[in-house]
């Protein structure tokens, strides 16, 4: 055991390191629980009712305040706004266990989520478990994959992506957007003089044939070549002091290209699926996040999104309509992309819900106002009971003066909807932001 941090009283149950290099950051903060009598005698169904009942030893060790306010668990350990911890002590994973169950968290940033299933310990998952800690101690951190989506349309998805994406970028972070839409809306908007180019490079095709062909490096090669590295500066400033460029990575692709796909009858839909991940997996340790964007209709690349990312942010204006496609992908349609995860891989089994952000709005939903009350009636009748995000974006003349001109907005970096969106990306991605469903 050791304090994270000097002076700190924070002493978790273990640190666990890499190497003996105590002056690195530890890989693994653990929380551990003693047993219980019913946990280690339930079966699986029982096991989890246990688990995730009230005033729980896993909850407890999560960090549900339940009936005791000062309990934090493991997210207090991996908070990384909480001045008591020294960043030199910050771990990238978290560990609960109690002998009978066990399960991985992963953070980056601010934002904390599930890494693996919760899991009852046994004779078959003893080697599991040993094979994940040894991952979390061996590999290289994987960037975060996610996606901006709603199956209703003219929420503002593309716009976010682009934009939440360049507000990261300007933290500093190396972020890569792909389109996956068929309408090619991102890389029409960022790349206009490829988009109008009528003879592009069909690297794509090449990339599939030497993954299908398992020719992973090879294919690697290929998408990096080929990704768009931009650099956008800032069109204002206050001081009038020039500061520097932020830089953004797109991987576009053809539309013709991206449908021809979809119609490929030599691949069933398993393969696409399987070759779409392993695409996305070549280029995840390169960057810190990576942003699909994809049409909101339930087509192949919609499918293949689901199924690729770690995370999904929902974009609903402030309409009925709209709210209930959104409590929909939050409650079903995750759902159902985590679980055919789970039952592959015992390893980032996401997607997660991020929440809902009311986007692509002509209003601030004020307290006690009366859209305010349809709002919060439409979700309580949805039974919603995720996360909204306290970020509203709203409609400003610069968001589309920044579209004509085929740059983020976040280029004004002054401006109300630049604002809007650092708001956004530090409240969900830089701050501490704790997913548990």
């Amino acid at each position: 055991k050791s304090a994270l941090g000097k002076g700190s009283r924070m002493i978790p149950d273990s640190l666990i390191y890499a190497d003996e290099d105590r002056n690195k950051p530890p890989i693994i903060v653990a929380e551990y629980k003693k047993r219980v009598p019913e946990l280690a005698t339930a079966d699986e169904i029982t096991f989890m009712q246990l688990c995730l009942q009230e005033k729980s030893l896993y909850r407890e060790a999560l960090g549900y305040p339940d009936n005791n306010p000062k309990n934090n668990g493991i997210r207090q350990y991996l908070d990384n706004s909480n001045e008591k911890i020294h960043p030199s002590r910050l771990a990238s994973y978290g560990w609960v266990f109690n002998g009978d169950f066990f399960q991985l968290w992963r953070r980056i940033d601010g934002l904390i989520l599930p890494l693996t299933p919760l899991q009852k310990m046994s004779e078959e998952t003893i080697p599991l478990l040993m094979r994940q800690l040894e991952y979390c101690l061996k590999s290289p951190r994987k960037g975060l994959v996610v996606s901006i989506s709603n199956q209703k349309g003219g929420v503002g998805k593309t716009t976010n992506t682009i934009n939440v994406g360049a507000a990261l970028a300007l933290e500093g972070k190396k972020v890569l957007l792909i389109d996956w839409d068929t309408q090619n809306d991102l890389g029409r908007s960022l790349l206009p003089e490829w988009s109008a180019t009528k003879q592009k490079e069909d690297f794509l095709n090449e990339c599939v044939d030497k993954v299908y062909n398992k020719l992973n490096d090879e294919a690697r090669q290929v998408l990096r070549k080929n990704i768009k590295k931009l650099k956008f500066p800032f069109l204002s400033s206050e001081d009038g002091n020039k500061k520097r460029a932020f830089l953004l990575d797109v991987l576009p692709a053809e539309e013709n290209w991206l449908n021809l796909f979809q119609k490929n009858g030599d691949l069933g839909e398993n393969q696409k699926v399987a070759i779409a991940q392993r695409l996305i997996n070549l280029l995840a340790f390169d960057y810190d996040y990576i942003f699909i964007d994809t049409s909101p209709n339930s087509d192949i690349w919609t499918r293949c999104m689901m199924l690729s990312i770690d995370a999904l942010l929902i974009p609903a204006d402030l309409s009925i309509k709209s709210l209930h496609h959104a409590t929909r992908v939050h409650q079903k349609t995750i759902e159902k992309a985590r679980n055919n995860k789970k039952i592959k891989n015992k390893l980032y089994f996401g997607p997660w819900s991020l929440g809902i952000v009311y986007s692509n709005c002509a209003e601030e939903l004020k307290p006690n106002s009366q859209l305010e009350k349809i709002i919060l009636n439409q979700l309580k009748k949805e039974e919603f009971q995720g996360y909204i995000c306290q970020t509203t974006l709203r409609i400003y003349n610069q968001a589309k003066v920044a579209e004509a001109k085929n740059v983020p907005v976040i280029c004004w970096q002054k401006s109300k909807s630049a604002s809007l969106f650092q708001q956004l990306a530090k409240e969900v991605f830089l701050s501490h932001h704790f997913i548990t469903d």
